[in-house]
């Protein structure tokens, strides 16, 4: 991964379900990233989609846009070394703070400021 995601703000996440993808907006944390850049992570390809589905369908329950400057905190987002990854297939692992543990397996990322 190229950036730092602990302490993150997941601001946004959004699936869809014809092409087994997700987007994740995260605002970097300003004691790894000075510069508080936004990044957009895109899971292309996601193999385990329903379970991908099922832990942001309880995220986004729970969110209130008036209340709430994010939908959660990320403790770790990094690609999965207990799985190497091939050429059509990578593995992350990602934690949010009140949500627990994801294992995303998908056939590529893509990572890039905003």
């Amino acid at each position: 991964m190229h950036y730092q995601y602990h302490d993150g703000l997941l601001e946004q996440a959004s699936l869809d379900a014809s092409d087994r993808s997700a987007v994740l907006t995260f605002l970097l944390y300003a004691v790894f990233d000075r510069t508080r850049a936004r990044v957009s992570l895109r899971f292309e390809g996601i193999y385990n989609f329903a379970a991908v589905q099922a832990y942001f369908a309880k995220v986004l329950s729970d969110a209130d846009p008036e209340a709430d400057d994010c939908l959660d905190r990320c403790d770790a987002l990094h690609r999965d070394t207990k799985r190497p990854a091939s050429a059509r297939s990578s593995y992350v692992f990602l934690r949010l703070a009140h949500y627990g543990s994801l294992r995303i397996h998908c056939e590529a990322v893509v990572e890039g400021p905003l």
